[in-house]
């Protein structure tokens, strides 16, 4: 993403093929695609969107291995509502995109009506389902068959689903003891970041190849008693720490 204080992007190095802004909006996602190629997502700047009222306008493009652009996918006009609701994270696998229409903030602004998860095909150029609300926000994660997914926010029950990618059908899921941040998975255990104060969730997928998915829950690793909290805005620079990198 891209820092507010001087719009430097801070993620993977951004290649040549992938711009770095489409109008007024700017970069705010980069992940590989499995096989090659790219998954850019694109935010319309808050101060030009109405935000924290209405929807900012968000695009997907797709790059293939060579540099391709091999589809672009404007998410505006797919969400449920024209307010309360953002793009937080986007996934592609089988050519179905999975992204969530969080909350922007407190879910009853949106009086719960908000963070749903959804599939668009981007074949048929149709959305194929839609969860109920307060099932993603922050980060989420393909997993085989399945969709892993969380919501979480200040003051709120958190909680963890398993999601059927097939027909969005919830499978499983487990109470959170905070609001979640990243995932990550390594091998057959699943972990999520929770306040630096409680730790990292974990859970093991169990029977992920099969037809009856279930999230064990592992002990919490415990927060780190060195934990410094991230600076919303690191020192500011005046150019690029890497050639690869850019400056909006």
């Amino acid at each position: 993403m891209a820092r507010p204080a001087d719009h430097l992007w801070i993620g993977p190095d951004v290649p040549s093929f992938v711009p770095l802004e489409i109008g007024t909006s700017e970069l705010d996602l980069l992940d590989p695609r499995a096989g090659g190629g790219w998954i850019a997502t694109y935010r319309e700047r808050l101060d030009l969107c109405g935000w924290p009222k209405g929807n900012c306008a968000a695009t997907v493009k797709l790059f293939d291995g060579y540099g391709k652009e091999t589809d672009s996918v404007a998410l505006k006009p797919l969400l449920s509502r024209p307010d309360q609701l953002e793009v937080q994270d986007v996934r592609v696998a089988d050519d179905v995109l999975y992204f969530n229409e969080a909350c922007q903030t407190y879910s009853r602004e949106a009086g719960g009506k908000c963070s749903s998860l959804v599939a668009y095909d981007l074949t048929s150029k149709k959305v194929l389902w839609r969860t109920r609300s307060l099932t993603s926000n922050n980060e989420l994660r393909v997993v085989g068959a399945y969709v892993v997914a969380a919501y979480g926010f200040a003051g709120e029950p958190a909680s963890i689903s398993v999601v059927r990618r097939k027909d969005g059908a919830l499978m499983d899921r487990r109470a959170l003891p905070g609001t979640n941040f990243e995932m990550t998975t390594k091998g057959d255990v699943l972990s999520v970041e929770i306040y630096h104060a409680i730790g990292t969730a974990n859970f093991r997928l169990k029977d992920f190849d099969g037809a009856a998915p279930k999230l064990v829950s592992l002990p919490t690793t415990p927060p780190d008693p060195a934990y410094k909290p991230k600076p919303y805005d690191p020192p500011l620079q005046s150019r690029p720490t890497t050639p690869a990198r850019g400056v909006f």
